[in-house]
């Protein structure tokens, strides 16, 4: 049970309980106030109802969070990807350039005849 200061509505006195009856009286101004049971509320109104809106919420959340956690694979495997296709290119332009390069001088290629 959860123990809980009440003050009055009214002035913000602090008020005594009585736990034989539901009604509260305010000492300093007077004031009545009835104490309404949420135990008793949670625990018998519609309680299917909020157990079967408490499970769909429940499995909802559960499908949000599988559906980014699947977002955020393939956002990873998307940059690996791109990076790996990154290092491709730029090893196949630097072959490219070495092969290249390494044909001229050794044949003669590309060079200016005058």
């Amino acid at each position: 049970m959860k123990l809980v200061e009440l003050k009055c509505k009214n002035c913000g006195a602090i008020l005594k309980i009585n736990p034989d009856t539901p009604e509260i009286h305010c000492e300093h101004c007077k004031a009545n106030f009835r104490l309404d049971d949420e135990a008793r509320h949670i625990k018998y109104d519609d309680m299917d109802k909020v157990g079967y809106e408490y499970e769909k919420g429940r499995l909802k959340a559960r499908r949000e969070y599988e559906l980014e956690k699947q977002h955020r694979e393939i956002e990873a495997k998307e940059r690996a990807s791109k990076a790996k296709g990154m290092l491709i290119t730029k090893s196949g332009l630097f072959l490219l350039g070495y092969f290249y390069s390494h044909l001229c001088l050794h044949t003669g290629y590309g060079r200016r005849v005058h």
